[in-house]
């Protein structure tokens, strides 16, 4: 089976009413980027996990390995002819079989948008309802369809398909039966918006729509391929088998759009107690030079020191942790463009007994707060290579790297989605900040957990960049367009803190559009507007850079 990409067309939209001609002008977004393949192409075998190398393909091939879980004693999970196959060998009662990849999608979903694609079939027995589903958004593998927190899509050997949003049906209609029962389903998810397709078809929901806003399963994304036999099985065995799986992402957008340096410094000075010796060579950007201030818990020292800002953890830390932060005093909100903007630093977290880690935060509205407290989007890293993506007071994500004596930490934000990389590796591809904060201050930390004596966490060459406009946006359509007393009117459905730029021609011909003003969606329907003065004809456009 080919592997499948999705791609969008531009949007373009032209009226011509009188003395108005509206254009919507966009960028189309790239094909998805393929997370996981799997062919299952393997000698036949219990050992779900052999030959992953071979078998998978994309950016995060091979997974660790594959979860199963079964309820009956007699169920068989193995790969045979080339198909993860499980079967049912008795009656003895109803009993469930998952397995899963051992990978959770949810923190490379793209503005909460991901696509899956599986064959499924289920055995062909008109005797009792056997079932195969596969199923997303798990909030941890070897989900069972039907008891547990997913958005599941069932085909039944009876000829009928389900969908289950939690343990809530929102489908449930007749499905032709094909040879074998053996069906190519495809769940795609935009923005948490549910899309079903069965051999090809888009399936209906119970709302008499062909899409639905997933509401029971939206903290993780673990994919599982589950089975069930009802009691009354009589012709045994029964088996689903699973084949050619694909999960995919949109590609990330805006990680080339064109970066101004607003604030760098290098910590280039003479070892001192002082933050801020010598900021005006060491500092550069268009808001250099700016001070920085420091803020501690049960103890810590500031230093620079060999061309690095050091903090140290001096607290007694037998029964309390010690936390230290430094910050540039400014808020640098006032520098993004349209909620975009980029930081990066290098930390090395050194750490003699215990737990410590150093970390980055930014969108603060009080940058003297420990990471797990307060508002702001904050990235930790440890000495042994873990890592922790936190969102406010709470740990979103979290894995592990090469360990690394020094740490190279890249937050990217663009319209409000934060992208991660540390060392180079994309560690996190797209999340949707809670909080949109009115303003960003930016903040370097250095924890040392209880016990962790002889902590500290040095940090180099650290950068806030603006970045240019987002461009990755659909072209917005100019609707309820009207022009009375001289004065043009039209209203677009916008996205959260996405760029728009309002444009006019006065002819068609003329060599190029004037701007009129800029507009940061919100995410809801704005309006427009520009006095014509008389003109006698005007064209406008919505344009996203």
């Amino acid at each position: 089976m080919k592997t499948k990409t999705q791609t969008m067309k531009k949007l373009r939209s032209l009226a011509f009413a009188g003395l108005l001609a509206l254009v919507g002008v966009g960028s189309a977004p790239a094909q998805n980027q393929i997370l996981l393949t799997d062919t299952f192409d393997t000698p036949d075998t219990f050992n779900l996990n052999d030959n992953l190398a071979t078998r998978e393909s994309g950016v995060l091939a091979p997974v660790p390995g594959y979860i199963s879980r079964q309820q009956g004693l007699n169920d068989v999970i193995q790969i045979t002819n080339n198909i993860l196959t499980l079967t049912r060998l008795d009656n003895g009662g109803q009993y469930i079989s998952a397995v899963s990849p051992d990978v959770n999608f949810f923190a490379y979903e793209v503005n909460q948008s991901f696509h899956v694609e599986c064959d499924v079939s289920t055995t062909a027995t008109n005797a009792s309802d056997t079932w195969a589903a596969l199923t997303v958004r798990g909030v941890s593998p070897t989900m069972f369809a039907v008891r547990e927190n997913c958005f599941s899509v069932f085909v039944r050997s009876r000829g009928r398909y389900t969908i289950l949003d939690g343990n809530v049906n929102v489908a449930n209609f007749p499905l032709a039966t094909n040879v074998g029962n053996l069906y190519n389903i495809i769940i795609d998810v935009q923005t948490n918006v549910a899309s079903v397709t069965i051999d090809g078809i888009p399936r209906l929901f119970a709302n008499g729509t062909y899409s639905y806003v997933i509401t029971n399963a939206i903290y993780g994304n673990y994919v599982s391929f589950c089975s069930f036999a009802n009691s009354n099985v009589i012709s045994l065995p029964a088996i689903a088998t699973f084949n050619n799986l694909v999960v995919s992402v949109p590609q990330i957008p805006g990680l080339d759009l064109p970066a101004s340096v607003v604030l760098a410094d290098n910590f280039t000075t003479t070892n001192s107690a002082s933050l801020n010796d010598n900021l005006p060579t060491r500092q550069s950007g268009t808001a250099a030079t700016q001070t920085w201030v420091s803020a501690q818990t049960n103890g810590a020292d500031f230093a620079i020191s060999s061309d690095s800002l050091s903090i140290t953890n001096t607290g007694d830390t037998s029964t309390n942790a010690s936390f230290g932060t430094a910050f540039p005093n400014l808020d640098l909100r006032p520098y993004e463009r349209f909620g975009c903007f980029h930081v990066s630093v290098a930390v090395s977290p050194v750490v003699g007994a215990g737990d410590s880690w150093g970390a980055v935060k930014v969108r603060q509205s009080d940058p003297t707060q420990w990471i797990l407290s307060g508002d702001g989007f904050g990235v930790f890293v440890r000495p042994n290579g873990s890592w922790g993506i936190t969102d406010g007071g709470n740990v979103k994500f979290t894995g592990f790297i090469t360990p690394a004596a020094t740490y190279l930490v890249d937050i990217e934000v663009i319209t409000n989605m934060a992208y991660v990389k540390i060392n180079g590796a994309p560690v996190h591809l797209g999340y949707a900040l809670s909080s949109t904060q009115a303003m960003n201050y930016v903040s370097l930390m250095s924890n040392a957990g209880v016990g962790s004596a002889g902590v500290s966490a040095t940090f180099t060459n650290f950068e806030f960049d603006a970045l240019g406009t987002y461009a990755g946006l659909p072209a917005p359509s100019l609707l309820n367009t009207t022009s009375t007393a001289g004065t043009f009117s039209s209203q677009f459905s916008s996205a959260a803190n996405a760029a728009y730029t309002l444009e006019y021609k006065n002819n068609l011909t003329d060599p190029a559009w004037t701007a009129l003003y800029n507009i940061i969606g919100t995410g809801g329907t704005l309006t427009v507007t520009n006095v014509t003065a008389g003109t006698a004809q005007r064209f406008y456009r919505l344009h996203v850079p």
